[in-house]
């Protein structure tokens, strides 16, 4: 059974100055977001400095313009006593497409 999704305002604000800009990399990330929400357990990575000591979840958005893939760490808490996630933040890079580490 998936998760609810809540989600807080800084996460609403992120996510709206991307699909500002990327309207199909904001589409994308609902769908992430989605998948997320089935099993957060087992997508989950653990909370790391610079961020903010949530749960995140990491992925890799393709092309999303000529030069660029984009990065996204959506930072997510469970909501206590209910099967429901919270969407905290949005964090997103923009990475160069030559750069050697991006997605494989």
């Amino acid at each position: 059974m998936p998760y609810g999704v809540v989600w807080k305002r800084p996460a609403e604000e992120d996510f709206d100055a991307i699909a500002a800009a990327h309207p199909l990399a904001a589409s994308q990330i609902l769908d992430q977001i989605d998948r997320l929400a089935e099993d957060p357990v087992a997508l989950a990575r653990k909370p790391s400095f610079p961020h903010p000591l949530f749960p995140k979840y990491q992925f890799w958005i393709e092309d999303v313009d000529d030069l660029h893939h984009l990065y996204v760490t959506v930072l997510f808490s469970h909501v206590p006593g209910k099967q429901e996630i919270a969407i905290e933040y949005i964090g997103r890079q923009f990475v160069p497409r030559d750069y050697p580490f991006g997605p494989q």
